[in-house]
């Protein structure tokens, strides 16, 4: 294996790997790894200078701004949960026992949720 170290900071790990897994033949890149402002190119052994040239450069051109498609879904998902969260959480504990039915179904409503969003992430 070959270890080619690049300087780059920030890195969206996810997007990268995608990136240069699609660039290059299959079984060239093994992974990468990053820390302290590099990233390290796990490349097979039979990954040749121009291989490792545009690995290289696709590292130097990473916007790790940009996001995959699982990534724009999550953050969807994480918005949509902190709105219901906003809407139908709220101040469920200062609601005045006039209102506890309400409140029971808003429990429901939120015990319904979490089975949801449960079965999303066990699919994925």
């Amino acid at each position: 294996m070959q270890n080619i170290i690049v300087d780059k900071t920030p890195v969206n790990v996810e997007l990268l790997d995608y990136e240069l897994r699609a660039a290059l033949e299959t079984g060239l890149m093994v992974g990468i790894s990053t820390g302290k402002g590099k990233v390290t190119l796990h490349m097979d052994d039979n990954a040749t200078q121009a291989n490792i040239d545009a690995a290289t450069a696709i590292v130097v051109s990473h916007d790790h701004a940009v996001t995959t498609s699982r990534q724009d879904a999550q953050a969807a998902q994480d918005s949509r949960i902190a709105f219901a969260r906003i809407i139908y959480v709220g101040n469920l504990l200062d609601v005045p026992q006039a209102n506890l039915t309400a409140a029971l179904e808003r429990i429901n409503w939120l015990q319904d949720e979490v089975e949801r969003l449960s079965g999303l992430v066990d699919s994925q």
